[in-house]
């Protein structure tokens, strides 16, 4: 499967409305939890801080979207 997101890119929640930004880690095998057959690797790993802690959630890659940020002109 085609893999949207790289390492270190910011994303948040599609279908949230104040989702948190997050920070991809990599690409996980999910696996079915009775079966034990591995799903393809289109589940994320991703990384988030809330007050100071670090939490590791993991999603579909269909259900994040990429944040993009301006860049800072340099004068």
């Amino acid at each position: 499967m085609l893999r949207k997101f790289k390492p270190g890119e910011r994303v948040i929640q599609k279908e949230k409305i104040n989702a948190k930004e997050m920070e991809v880690l990599d690409y996980v095998d999910q696996r079915l939890p009775i079966i034990g057959s591995p799903l393809r690797n289109s589940y994320v790993r991703c990384v988030a801080y809330d007050k100071g802690e670090r939490r590791v959630y993991t999603f579909h890659q269909n259900r994040l979207r990429r944040v993009y940020r301006k860049k800072a002109k340099v004068n």
